[in-house]
């Protein structure tokens, strides 16, 4: 996680380069790059479940895993709203903070529902916490990878 983390300060330095004619294709670059060891990621429970030898161990490396998840999320919803408050200064407009700020609460909303159901499609005492802790988890990350795209255009 801490690499995810790296790659989005990466990322970030990235985008605070000086303006010049290859700006953007070097931002375009460092998307793809970071897109390729995203996809190459296995999904949180599988990545705890390589270094646990039981459920204990499984469920202590999910539980360290989500708090750094959720900064990450929170570091990329802070990144792109200050990007988007830039926009609407530059274009005298408040548009894209009040839509990024509706996205914000939505995705709050559908991660836990979304979770939450994930849980309830496992048994009770069947891992329930594990799938919603990794779920939790993983959207963390992809919504953290999703807004980078955006705001790193």
């Amino acid at each position: 996680m801490r690499h995810l983390s790296a790659l989005v300060f990466a990322m970030l330095a990235v985008h605070a380069l000086a303006a010049d004619d290859n700006q953007a294709e070097r931002r375009n670059t460092e998307r793809d790059h970071v897109q390729a060891l995203l996809l190459a990621q296995h999904g949180a429970e599988e990545e705890c479940d390589q270094k646990a030898g039981n459920q204990a161990e499984l469920k202590d490396c999910l539980a360290t895993l989500l708090p750094q998840a959720k900064q990450d999320r929170q570091n990329a919803e802070a990144a792109a709203l200050a990007a988007m408050k830039q926009l609407d200064r530059i274009q005298l407009r408040s548009e894209a903070v009040s839509a990024l700020q509706q996205d914000i609460k939505a995705y709050s909303r559908y991660q836990k529902a979304h979770c939450r159901w994930v849980a309830a499609s496992y048994g009770s005492g069947t891992g329930s916490g594990i799938a919603e802790a990794a779920c939790r988890i993983d959207l963390d990350r992809a919504r953290a990878h999703a807004l980078s795209i955006y705001y790193m255009r």
